[in-house]
């Protein structure tokens, strides 16, 4: 069996991954040179360009893009044997925004757990804070980013990639607002800030609007708002594909016809130096290829 240079595989598969040298040698730390020499090597041996070159930085050939493919899912088995040979458990602590956890993450997440089952997976809840990250010991994130001095991989989920934000309540609180006059449907109702004022006051400021004449009341967390708007407590701003289900049924309505769509970047990153373990690998790797493809 002849076989490429493992470490020439390493840094190819790092450098096709970013799409950038740099980054790839960041990742693997080494120089950005070495990373151009391995792939170089690659290349030679092989007998098919990977990459094209250019003044700005480089891009994948086809052939790079197929071999990507191939040898991706060749690293993730290797990872998954070297896991299964310590013969022990693992723990693989993940710091997770509260709402990506609570509507996206945990409900498919016993399907990775199936498919490890000598991995562990713990759940934190990210309250947005590096040093919580640090003193919690977690080994990945996953949510908005990226944090200076951490590896991120940015994670192409289509279900995720952008946040469509509307006002929802509970439906005998639009019934109510409906029997208002136009424009002041608000008045007298509590308004529910997840963390900040921020989502209310754009989708106010788009309709001209402002927060006086209204009654307020701040949550940690968007979950714990959208909560409270179930209960009937007020009106919460949410990410309509997120409460789909509640929408559907009608336990939640969005009253007005008016929503912001921001682009929702989400990212999977560790401290650097951790990117080659395998349980972090295991666990990226499942992300972009697994619930990228989920509907909401």
């Amino acid at each position: 069996m002849q076989l490429p240079s493992l470490n020439a595989v390493r840094a190819f598969e790092a450098a096709a991954r970013h799409e950038s040298f740099l980054r790839a040698a960041d990742e693997l730390h080494v120089s950005a040179g070495a990373i151009s020499r391995q792939v170089k090597l690659l290349e030679d041996r092989l007998g098919v360009r990977l990459f094209e070159r250019h003044s700005r930085g480089v891009s994948l050939t086809e052939p790079g893009r197929s071999y990507l493919a191939d040898i991706s899912a060749a690293l993730r088995r290797i990872a998954e044997a070297t896991l299964r040979l310590t013969n022990r458990e693992r723990e693989l602590r993940l710091f997770v925004s509260p709402t990506l956890a609570v509507r996206w993450l945990i409900p498919h997440l016993s399907e990775f757990v199936e498919s490890h089952p000598g991995l562990r997976v713990d759940i934190g809840l990210n309250t947005k804070r590096f040093e919580d990250f640090i003193d919690g010991g977690y080994d990945a994130g996953l949510g908005q980013g990226p944090w200076i001095d951490m590896h991120a991989d940015l994670l192409d989920l289509a279900p995720l990639r952008y946040e469509q934000l509307a006002p929802v309540c509970a439906p005998a609180v639009a019934q109510r607002m409906m029997r208002r006059s136009l424009g002041a449907e608000l008045d007298g109702e509590c308004l529910l800030h997840a963390v900040d004022e921020k989502d209310w006051e754009l989708w106010l400021t788009k309709q001209g609007r402002n927060l006086r004449g209204a009654s307020e009341q701040t949550l940690s967390t968007t979950e714990s708002s959208v909560s409270a708007a179930l209960a009937g407590r007020g009106i919460a701003i949410a990410d309509l594909p997120l409460y789909r289900l509640e929408l559907e049924d009608e336990r939640l309505v969005a009253p007005f016809g008016d929503k912001i769509v921001e682009e929702f970047s989400i990212y999977y990153y560790t401290a650097k130096g951790r990117m080659g373990e395998p349980s972090i690998i295991l666990m990226r790797d499942w992300l972009a290829a697994t619930l990228g493809s989920y509907k909401i």
